[in-house]
């Protein structure tokens, strides 16, 4: 006597419910591997080469106070932005110059577009620290853009004229907070 013959739609039950447990257990490391993928093909693609078109006349320097003591640099310029990577659009969310740590970021990220060119409807602006600059000269030099993916991206040389005061003015005194920055010059900081 042979075995009772099993029902087909056992087995058919039996590896449904494996692969659901297979897929519950192999989920989490999908996840992760989608992460570790995407990040690796961001590394280890070329990264674009980006364009900075400086506006003549527009590119400022001076010196931001916070607290009455606490000086910095202030950048400040207009400029056209553009990138040679059709496959990828780029944020640019600080800067700073070589030798200095960024005090105060970008007031908007700056969007560069696939195979556009962008010119921000606004003075770009941004804080550094230490002041690397002599204070009431011109400076020349490189600005050093970051993107969302913390790659970055020097300029060609560029003058950043000299404004402003050397120290802060009397009729501006103190800042009512520590942490609140006073600039000479009426713009948006």
């Amino acid at each position: 006597m042979s075995a009772p013959p099993t029902e087909p739609g056992f087995w058919k039950e039996v590896t449904h419910t494996l692969s659901k447990i297979v897929d519950v257990f192999t989920r989490p490391l999908d996840v992760i591997s989608n992460a570790v993928s995407g990040r690796l093909e961001i590394l280890l693609k070329r990264k674009p080469r980006l364009y900075v078109n400086f506006h003549p006349m527009s590119a400022f320097w001076c010196l931001a106070f916070a607290g009455g003591e606490k000086k910095a640099m202030q950048m400040s310029f207009m400029a056209d932005f553009s990138h040679d990577d059709p496959g990828q659009t780029i944020l640019l969310i600080d800067a700073y110059i070589k030798g200095t740590k960024p005090w105060i970021k970008f007031d908007e990220p700056i969007d560069i577009a696939p195979e556009e060119l962008v010119t921000p409807e606004y003075q770009v602006h941004f804080m550094i620290t230490p002041i690397i600059a002599p204070v009431g000269k011109n400076w020349t030099g490189r600005i050093i853009f970051i993107d969302q993916w913390h790659r970055r991206y020097r300029t060609k040389k560029f003058e950043f004229v000299w404004t402003g005061p050397t120290e802060l003015p009397a009729r501006y005194g103190r800042s009512r907070r520590a942490n609140e920055t006073s600039c000479h010059h009426r713009c948006s900081c």
